[in-house]
């Protein structure tokens, strides 16, 4: 098992957050001067929605696959600390990572383990989550300017769409941020 050294999990993190924030700003001023030609000739709420709906997109999606590169890189490397492991051992050493309580140190090959992917985690899931609520912020920016369309036909099926993708990024950054501070923790006791 080849295990990736911490330091360099994290050079690649950093490297690709500021990578991505001036792509996603980039992004954004795209988006909002193609949403501004688009918007020519239209009431000023929907001129605004427009902007605001085709800069989020840009945004979003140029975000987003700016972080692509390095979460398909890390994700095979997360599932090296398990590799190997029946589905009960598995799911044990997972649950104990998430939940941010350390393997005995009577096993030292699992704590080993738990540490490896406890760092893994802890540098993947940031990533993952900034990529899929970029992945969402330009999937609802693109549904924006159909709010308050002149026809107003799709408004409806809009704000359920809207109101699906919200609900869903609140609930998933929910899980995402809890298994991220479990593997901190996990991290921060294995570490005493």
């Amino acid at each position: 098992m080849m295990l990736a050294v911490p330091d360099q999990l994290y050079l690649i993190a950093r490297r690709a957050r500021r990578r991505t924030v001036p792509i996603a700003l980039a992004g954004l001023a795209v988006g909002a001067v193609s949403g501004a030609f688009v918007a020519v000739g239209q009431p000023p709420l929907v001129a605004l929605l427009t902007v605001a709906g085709f800069g989020a997109s840009g945004g979003g999606l140029a975000g987003t696959f700016s972080l692509l590169p390095t979460t398909t890189q890390l994700a095979p490397d997360v599932r090296l600390p398990v590799a190997g492991l029946d589905k009960d051992s598995r799911r044990t050493l997972r649950n104990a990572v998430m939940s941010g309580r350390p393997i005995p140190s009577a096993d030292p090959e699992t704590a080993a383990r738990g540490l490896h992917l406890a760092q893994l985690t802890a540098v993947y899931l940031p990533l993952a989550l900034a990529q899929f609520l970029l992945l969402y912020v330009g999937i609802g920016g693109a549904q924006i300017p159909s709010l308050v369309a002149p026809d107003g036909s799709n408004a409806g099926l809009t704000r359920v769409v809207l109101i699906g993708l919200l609900l869903v990024a609140i609930v998933m950054t929910i899980v995402f941020t809890r298994q991220i501070r479990g593997a901190r923790r996990y991290l921060a006791a294995a570490n005493r």
